[in-house]
């Protein structure tokens, strides 16, 4: 079995759409999702906040289902040039810095490697002519990242591809379980752009909470209605790309546990 988990539920929901999921409990914040038409995922959501939540939930998820793969899903930034909106990255590594921007360098990185044998059999195995993705590291930083400067000096200086805010706190927790991890990521915003960081989470929240802070956020910052517009739909962009990536590989051999 191949487990799919995502700190935010919307980042995959278009998955779960396509792949006719339904919730089949919940435990705490965690959420857990089963498919007729794809019995060998499932796929959790939620309940990966906080370090001891993350490690209950990760447990949760592997005494029930004790999936062979676990898939590590979301949105992430790009650091690199070439990297469009709806671009997947499959990390090979996933890297860390910690502290104020001024401290981070090649000698404090913390690194969690993926399983490359897994990678390979993923690059493999998916559809290349159906989907854009490469492979490359992914950075987590402990703050938003906004000027497009600071992106191209982290993708030069750690020799990554894409950046998030959660992705090595979920490595850390499943490295723990000995489980082969596939960490994938979308990219939503390109490097040329200046994100808000608060723009960027806003449109990861469920419908009625989005448009309460979009409009807050466009109220307080009108000049910014055309960066909230292109945000959402770079955000659609990027979670029907990440959830037809995530279709296919559900369907390889390799998720179905085949040779």
């Amino acid at each position: 079995m191949l487990a799919i988990v995502a700190a935010v539920h919307r980042d995959i929901a278009g998955f779960l759409k396509i792949g006719r999921f339904s919730q089949s409990d919940r435990v705490g914040s965690l959420r857990l999702f089963n498919s007729a038409s794809l019995p060998h995922i499932v796929a959790a959501t939620g309940g990966f906040g906080e370090d001891e939540e993350m490690s209950q939930s990760v447990s949760e998820l592997v005494s029930r289902y004790n999936p062979e793969i676990i898939v590590s899903a979301g949105f992430a930034s790009s650091v690199k040039p070439g990297l469009p909106t709806g671009e997947i990255i499959v990390c090979d590594r996933i890297l860390a810095v910690d502290g104020p921007a001024y401290s981070w360098r090649k000698s404090e990185i913390q690194e969690i490697p993926a399983d490359l044998s897994v990678i390979e059999e993923v690059v493999r195995q998916a559809p290349a002519d159906d989907t854009n993705f490469e492979v490359g590291a992914c950075l987590t930083l402990p703050q938003s990242t906004i000027k497009s400067p600071m992106k191209e000096w982290l993708g030069a200086t750690f020799d990554v591809s894409a950046m998030d805010l959660d992705g090595y706190p979920m490595a850390d927790t499943i490295s723990k379980t000995r489980l082969p991890l596939v960490p994938i990521k979308v990219v939503m915003d390109t490097l040329e752009q200046d994100t808000s960081p608060r723009v960027f989470e806003a449109l990861r929240c469920p419908m009625g909470m989005r448009i309460l802070r979009s409009t807050r956020h466009v109220a307080a910052n009108p000049i910014r209605i055309f960066e909230v517009a292109r945000s959402a739909a770079q955000a659609g962009l990027a979670r029907k790309s990440l959830a037809r990536f995530l279709y296919l590989l559900a369907r390889t051999p390799l998720a179905m546990g085949q040779e």
